[in-house]
């Protein structure tokens, strides 16, 4: 295929590619990493199973099969659906006076009882040295709406699902989700993110269904990587929050790409670990190499029972529990539109994540120091905080061959990591 990904450049490979294939090519994309997207029409791929005796999903297994075998073709990968978690937006049915007393996932461990659980992340002690000035983190998820703990640090973003400058979250099928990950990142008001002077760069990509190809150009324009029709990202993203994914049996190499080039730009990946409580090995993109890749744990600082967990986890972050039903205070409270809920799900632990990292830089910027994102994946799990046991949650203790990474999250023990560091 053309090295320079344009519709021109591919045009007349196109007759080619289609005698490989056996069927017409519907459409094709230019996507913003130089890949591009081939379509077919549902109607196509049902006459070739039924052209082969075969099952809809065995003919196009075949078709990229063929395509692969091209020497002039580097990959060729299904362009999955990812749809967003519905077990995650689970509001408690109680009213919410917003403080920051609320939230325990910021607390310290060593100060949980059992009455009042709060294995948190050490949030406080870390403002005492930065808030994450002068740190752009860019949210693919849903979009964001307006909130006024929020909409202070919210800068211009992007809608690749409907391909416009509008990035609003609509709430619906969504629930806010994109929002509430926003907010657990950088609010500053009723409540308080983990890096509350950062801004957020919103990209909309689940609405509440997303494509592939959408999500890895979201990622891509995050560190302004060009995409055909789409303005310049002028706000550089030093951090990328995905709190989102699907099944797959492996990363794709349009994902691996996509974060290879990310990274090379010194942005660092966050993903959640997944829902399911599977291995992670089985969810992607969070099974990629070179991604910090997140699992939750509830207010007792063992894993939450619906995390996935494994060894590609690189650490966990509270992802609090809300059971339907029962009035609690044990999910994460963050923003939605014009209010705050508590909502569960490693897509609310990553966020934790994503917001420490952007001290983590911001420490560094104000130090004039530069930074990988392999240095802040070394300094996140040298410095992650031992996880809780107990003899009577075996099954969620985090150990053994269920492991939930290097350790619960240590906001302070982080930052102090990457400020001593030369």
């Amino acid at each position: 295929m053309p090295e320079v990904a344009t519709l021109a450049a591919i045009k007349p490979h196109i007759s080619d590619l289609e005698n490989t294939i056996g069927i017409t090519i519907n459409k094709v994309q230019v996507m913003s990493g130089g890949d591009y997207i081939l379509s077919f029409a549902a109607e196509q791929i049902q006459q070739l199973a039924k052209k082969n005796n075969t099952t809809n999903s065995i003919a196009f297994d075949n078709l990229i099969k063929l395509l692969q075998a091209r020497n002039d073709v580097q990959f060729a990968v299904l362009d999955r659906i990812i749809t967003l978690d519905p077990r995650e937006m689970k509001a408690i049915n109680i009213s919410v006076t917003p403080s920051h007393d609320k939230q325990w996932d910021e607390q310290i461990p060593e100060n949980s009882t059992p009455a009042k659980p709060s294995w948190g992340v050490n949030l406080d002690n870390a403002w005492n040295i930065t808030k994450g000035d002068n740190v752009v983190v860019a949210v693919v998820d849903s979009g964001i709406a307006s909130n006024k703990a929020l909409n202070a640090n919210v800068l211009p973003g992007y809608n690749f699902y409907d391909n416009n400058t509008d990035p609003t979250d609509p709430g619906g099928e969504s629930d806010y989700h994109g929002t509430h990950v926003a907010g657990t990142i950088a609010a500053n008001g009723d409540i308080f993110g983990m890096a509350p002077n950062a801004k957020i760069v919103p990209i909309l990509v689940l609405k509440p269904k997303a494509s592939d190809d959408q999500i890895i150009d979201g990622m891509n324009w995050a560190v302004n990587i060009h995409a055909d029709g789409v303005p310049d990202n002028k706000n550089i993203a030093h951090v990328i929050n995905l709190s989102l994914g699907g099944s797959a049996p492996s990363c794709s190499q349009a994902y691996q790409d996509a974060i290879n080039n990310i990274r090379a730009k010194g942005a660092t990946i966050v993903i959640a670990a997944g829902n399911e409580n599977m291995d992670a090995s089985k969810s992607s993109p969070g099974n990629c190499a070179n991604v910090i890749t997140v699992a939750a744990t509830n207010a007792r600082g063992i894993r939450a029972p619906y995390s996935n967990y494994g060894s590609l986890v690189t650490l966990a972050a509270p992802g609090g529990m809300t059971p339907f039903g029962i009035t609690s205070v044990t999910g994460i409270l963050s923003t939605i539109k014009d209010d705050f809920v508590y909502y569960e799900g490693t897509s609310m632990a990553a966020p934790h994540i994503a917001g420490i990292v952007a001290l983590m830089y911001a420490i560094r910027i104000k130090n004039q120091k530069t930074t990988t994102p392999d240095q802040i994946k070394s300094w996140l799990t040298s410095s992650a905080h031992k996880f809780a046991s107990y003899p009577e949650t075996i099954e969620f203790n985090c150990v053994g061959t269920k492991t939930c990474g290097a350790g619960l999250v240590d906001a302070l023990a982080a930052v102090k990591a990457a400020q001593a560091a030369p």
